[in-house]
């Protein structure tokens, strides 16, 4: 029968077949090289900004009447900046649950509450943030919780009742997110006393950080996929040395800002060494913001900061290979707007102390819009040229 044969046929045709399969090299392609700090998954970069309403020349010192009605959040150099997050400071968690603006209203409004558990945004502050969403950045408030050691054991109940202040905010001053600012004793996960364990203090703070992500923010605001932009603010080394483990923070957290040692590290091989022993925690170095402190007469704290030498040696100098500091991390933040306004400010004003400074006044400073050689004396600042910091990072920083 012909069926036999051609089966036959068939069957030597498939061996033959596999053979040249088995014996044929496969030349697959290399994969394309991964960009730097992008693998795995994306990176992000930003260029984000603190505002301080203290330290606003439109709206402090005796100058200027109350309330303020203009901040310079609205100046066309902000609005029109590559800054991507502003930063407002500060506002506080309530002692008995919900949130208190005292802070902001002692200047804006004069009014004061430790209870209260909502304001309406200030006029001069709302203004602001208007006009930054107009523009394309995004804004969020900035919590810096106070030093009382056992404000925080209030429970479920407190917690919902801070969380309720905190949505009724986001929605009615049409914001992007939060950011929790840890520097005092008794702010989780700094130190924790009083009835608390560390691990309960830990615990604690993780929630907060929970409960910001729960938050709904707007149509329009917040990320891409609608929820709350949340970031953290801290050191990576003192801290937070009471943490051996970022990683349940990391679905919660979108940055970490680092205040860079209280800005005093001007190294950039030893920020990045700071970077990669916070990162071994579990916290991707990809997602960590570096800070400098704007308009510093010496590197270090104590009212001073940065330089714009020194912050231009950080943005430019390779500390990994052909990568810069900009390249490994999630971008920059300035503190603040307004020590970059071009302005002289100094807490201590008496001649006495300061005598080649007859320009600032005395003891009752207003804010003086000249720059000029760095002051003498503890606390003082002068921030040069008007927005220098910021147009040095927008040189060298890529959206």
């Amino acid at each position: 029968m012909i069926i036999w044969p051609l089966l036959i046929l068939i069957a030597l045709l498939a061996i033959a077949l596999t053979l040249i399969l088995i014996f044929t090299p496969i030349s697959c392609p290399k994969p394309a090289p991964c960009p730097p700090c992008k693998c795995p998954g994306d990176h992000k970069r930003i260029l984000a900004a603190y505002y301080t309403f203290y330290q606003d020349p439109n709206c402090s010192g005796d100058c200027h009447p109350k309330p303020c009605t203009a901040t310079i959040l609205s100046d066309p150099e902000v609005l029109n900046s590559k800054l991507n997050l502003v930063i407002i400071n500060p506002i506080a968690p309530a002692t008995d649950g919900g949130v208190t603006l005292s802070y902001i209203n002692g200047v804006y409004t004069g009014e004061k509450s430790e209870s209260d558990t909502y304001y309406p945004p200030p006029p001069a502050i709302k203004q602001g943030i208007d006009d930054l969403h107009s523009h394309g950045k995004q804004v969020i408030l900035s919590f810096i919780p106070g030093s009382s050691k056992d404000r925080w054991g209030q429970g479920d109940a407190w917690m919902a009742k801070f969380k309720a202040a905190c949505q009724k905010i986001m929605t009615d001053w049409d914001i992007d997110g939060f950011d929790w600012d840890c520097e005092t004793d008794g702010c989780p996960p700094r130190v924790c006393g009083g009835s608390w364990t560390q691990q309960s203090c830990q615990d604690l703070a993780l929630n907060i950080f929970k409960t910001f992500k729960t938050l709904k923010p707007n149509p329009g605001r917040g990320n891409p996929n609608g929820t709350a932009v949340v970031t953290w603010t801290g050191e990576l080394t003192w801290q937070l040395q009471s943490l051996d483990n970022m990683s349940p923070f990391v679905p919660y957290v979108d940055f970490f800002l680092t205040m860079n040692e209280n800005y005093s590290v001007v190294d950039p091989h030893a920020l990045y060494k700071n970077m990669l022993n916070f990162s071994e925690k579990g916290f991707p170095i990809s997602r960590i913001v570096n800070g400098i402190k704007a308009g510093g007469c010496w590197p270090g704290s104590n009212g001073d900061g940065t330089d714009l030498q020194h912050f231009e040696t950080l943005l430019t100098t390779k500390i990994d290979g052909n990568q810069t500091l900009t390249d490994v991390s999630a971008g920059w933040s300035i503190w603040n707007l307004s020590r970059d306004f071009g302005c002289a400010y100094g807490r201590t004003t008496t001649p006495a102390k300061n005598p080649d400074n007859t320009w600032l006044g005395d003891s009752k400073t207003c804010f003086t819009c000249k720059s000029g050689d760095c002051p003498k004396g503890v606390g003082w600042f002068s921030a040069g040229d008007q927005w220098s910091f910021l147009k040095l990072a927008e040189k060298y920083f890529a959206k």
